[in-house]
């Protein structure tokens, strides 16, 4: 028995529209780390880590334009890629949301902005797996 897989090309629409999503989680994800960033003292536990944004919005960056390149084995690894890093950015908001600690006097609370960036990242997370599964067939 053999395994015959086969690599497609993602259409044009839905490269256009994963490529699309991810510049605009990119752009709240700079946005977040920065404003939290700035609002939150230093070494106050769930603060946002600079390292961890970059890696995510740089790889994210990067994924995204791979995935809107016509050769099809690019866009195959973009998706890849895309999916990988979004997974690593979503483990890394779960951990934030994990260490910050909780206050019931505060609403919506500390917690609000890693679980809203997890909601977030997990929407990022679908599109680069739908991608990376209409990009191979079998």
């Amino acid at each position: 028995n053999e395994c015959d897989v086969r690599v497609s090309a993602i259409s044009p629409e839905a490269a256009l529209a994963v490529s699309q999503q991810a510049v605009i989680y990119v752009a709240v994800l700079g946005g977040e780390a920065a404003y939290n960033g700035f609002s939150i003292s230093a070494g106050t536990p769930g603060r946002p880590s600079i390292g961890w944004t970059l890696v995510g919005t740089a790889g994210l960056t990067t994924a995204s334009s791979v995935v809107m390149r016509v050769a099809v084995p690019l866009q195959t690894i973009g998706s890849a890629a895309g999916l990988a890093i979004s997974g690593a950015v979503l483990f890394y908001f779960i951990k934030r949301i994990q260490s910050t600690p909780y206050n019931d006097r505060e609403w919506p609370g500390a917690r609000a902005w890693p679980a809203t960036m997890s909601l977030l990242t997990f929407f990022i997370l679908a599109a680069y797996a739908q991608a990376l599964a209409s990009s191979i067939t079998s």
